[in-house]
């Protein structure tokens, strides 16, 4: 297949650029986040990049041999750490950054799809904040209860 020497620069130039967003997206996991994968070992604990007070807790966590016994156990590393997150939040928040780079991501896509959704051709006609609130909100409504509470409006 002949191509012009444009478009050959197009996709170079095109799979340069995937080539930085995957590098963005999936970084090589150094050394230094080793920790999170065996935060039992020594070997990683020392070149683990952390604040005092992370290593602190990081040494409190690798002696509590309660906790040793359940990362055995455990299937994934984001169970374990999801359960020593108000134990230890500091080191959860770190290990959740590395583990799991695409919450934004998701979120955007999320926020997307609702919005589509709720503004379609029967609603366009609302203002959509208010309700894409709602709908993306974690926190499930009792919207009988809130029904309930709310007074009618008295004729004057």
């Amino acid at each position: 297949m002949n191509l012009s020497q444009g478009i050959k620069h197009q996709i170079v130039q095109h799979l340069n650029e995937l080539k930085t967003a995957f590098a963005k997206y999936f970084p090589k996991c150094g050394k230094e986040d080793h920790w999170i994968m065996f935060p039992f070992s020594e070997i990683y604990f020392k070149s683990a990049v952390l604040s005092a007070r992370e290593k602190e807790k990081l040494i409190e966590l690798k002696t509590d041999s309660s906790l040793q016994a359940a990362f055995l156990e455990k299937k994934s590393l984001i169970t374990f750490w999801a359960n020593v997150k108000d134990k230890y939040p500091e080191l959860s928040y770190k290990v959740f950054n590395v583990l799991l780079p695409f919450t934004s991501s998701v979120l955007v896509e999320r926020a997307f799809s609702s919005y589509t959704f709720i503004k379609n051709k029967y609603r366009n006609r609302l203002s959509v904040s208010s309700d894409l609130r709602v709908y993306l909100s974690s926190v499930e409504l009792d919207f009988k209860k809130l029904s309930a509470s709310k007074q009618a409006q008295g004729s004057h």
